[in-house]
């Protein structure tokens, strides 16, 4: 195997090199270009994460606020079912009474 000189070496290197550093030009700028964007969006994801942690809040307090006028509304019905069914019990009461009143009265 023959020897190399230095400047042979030198040669074949810078020319490799040339169309390389146009290369790492480019990949540099890309580079800081995904370093800007990966910013970007992180600072947007953490604005959006602390929306939805508030509108996660603000559903559950809806979901409260609906359960117990749910458990209200429930409870009217039932007090309202009773309300009617002593109603309806005053009611038969009254006309009993009533009929016996008119039966004595003839």
């Amino acid at each position: 195997m023959a020897k190399l000189r230095d400047d042979q070496i030198k040669w074949v290197l810078s020319l490799d090199a040339k169309g390389v550093q146009s290369e790492i030009v480019k990949i540099s700028s890309k580079s800081k270009e995904l370093a800007d964007d990966n910013k970007r969006l992180k600072d947007e994801l953490k604005k959006v994460s602390k929306e939805m942690a508030k509108a996660e809040k603000e559903m559950l307090k809806a979901e409260k606020a609906m359960k117990k006028a749910e458990e209200k509304m429930l409870k009217l019905k039932k007090a309202g079912k009773e309300n009617n069914e002593e109603f309806e019990k005053a009611s038969k009461t009254y006309n009993d009474i009533s009929t016996k009143v008119e039966n004595y009265r003839k």
